[in-house]
């Protein structure tokens, strides 16, 4: 008994390799797994919290309102977590998000990239409207 096994080349010839039906299977797989992989990532992007510390007026805050409190920043990484809970209990004018520079975070983000590109782009615009200002009254004068 003589049975032929196919290999992935010999069945990439028989159905003419990469063709129309391919491309709808593609799509048709790609439509089906983007919102289960966009509901993976987005968790990246809704899920942050940025750490909290005590407003300096503040006269509700967790311990005391000595000035060692008032540095302290709370996360979620805080233990026990019902300190970084409390924030939910207090007035907004108690607390404030921690300042950039004290707490280890993504300080270039995307978003500083974008920012940069964008304010760079802006300057380069407004030069080359000022130079082709320039260029235009030297003409008529």
């Amino acid at each position: 008994m003589n049975t032929m096994a196919l290999d992935v080349d010999s069945v990439l010839r028989r159905i003419k390799q990469f063709g129309p039906y391919q491309i709808r299977i593609l799509v048709m797989f790609f439509f089906i797994f983007f919102p289960i992989a966009y509901q993976t990532l987005i968790m990246v992007f809704a899920a942050y919290e940025p750490p909290w510390m005590c407003a300096n007026n503040s006269t509700a805050c967790l311990e005391s309102n000595s000035s060692s409190v008032q540095n302290k920043i709370y996360s979620t990484a805080t233990r026990p977590i019902e300190l970084y809970e409390r924030r939910c209990s207090l007035n907004r004018s108690d607390w404030k998000f921690a300042d950039y520079n004290l707490y280890e975070g993504p300080h270039h983000t995307i978003v500083d990239e974008v920012r940069k590109d964008m304010s760079t782009a802006l300057a380069r615009k407004q030069n080359k409207r000022g130079n082709d200002q320039t260029r235009n009254e030297t003409k008529l004068g």
